[in-house]
């Protein structure tokens, strides 16, 4: 959709609404998106912004699938979930500007929260911190379509201080820690039957 990958970036970078659609590349993106049977999206946010921007695109044939986890992994988070919560906050620690990490900071610093950024540890290290964690502070500078560790920090039990670039926080299946539990483990299931 977007050679940045954020239609805010592409604003901020260029001084111009984005245009990624209009160029050559964009007019083959359209084309492929025509045509395809199925397009899988990650929240309904997402789906509504490309629905509203790629007119080839038909609803039809467009889907919200979510993120998914290995039934493992889900078995794992639902053992750890109620571990004694200490009075942390978590921050992803990224480069990435879109998670906005230092702004995450800020934010915790004029709450006068207590927190910690967390970066590059292994994954099964980074579940057990956040169950272990109060919660998370997950606030991006654009839309982020389904951000995974917002929803491992609600399975763990993390209390969510978020922003509405979380494009999924509002969605009915993330209302409660059972109900996103419950969606989680349908997600596998749910992606192979689009194609059966």
């Amino acid at each position: 959709l977007c050679k940045y990958r954020s239609i805010k970036k592409h604003e901020l970078v260029e001084g111009k609404p984005c245009d990624c659609l209009e160029g050559f590349s964009g007019k083959i993106t359209q084309a492929f998106y025509g045509y395809a049977k199925r397009v899988l999206f990650m929240s309904e946010g997402q789906r509504e912004i490309f629905l509203s921007r790629v007119p080839t695109l038909k609803p039809e044939n467009t889907f919200v699938l979510s993120s998914a986890f290995s039934k493992g992994d889900l078995n794992f988070m639902n053992s750890i979930k109620d571990n004694e919560k200490n009075e942390t906050y978590l921050i992803l620690g990224s480069g990435s500007w879109i998670k906005g990490t230092q702004e995450c900071i800020k934010y915790a610093e004029d709450h006068g929260l207590t927190y910690e950024v967390i970066q590059g540890l292994p994954y099964h290290e980074l579940l057990i911190k956040m169950s272990t964690s109060k919660g998370l502070i997950f606030r991006p500078l654009d839309y982020d379509t389904c951000p995974r560790i917002v929803i491992e920090a609600k399975l763990l039990g993390c209390e969510l201080i978020l922003n509405e670039y979380v494009q999924h926080k509002d969605e009915d299946w993330f209302a409660t820690q059972d109900s996103c539990y419950e969606y989680m483990k349908s997600r596998p299931q749910e992606f192979w039957s689009y194609y059966e």
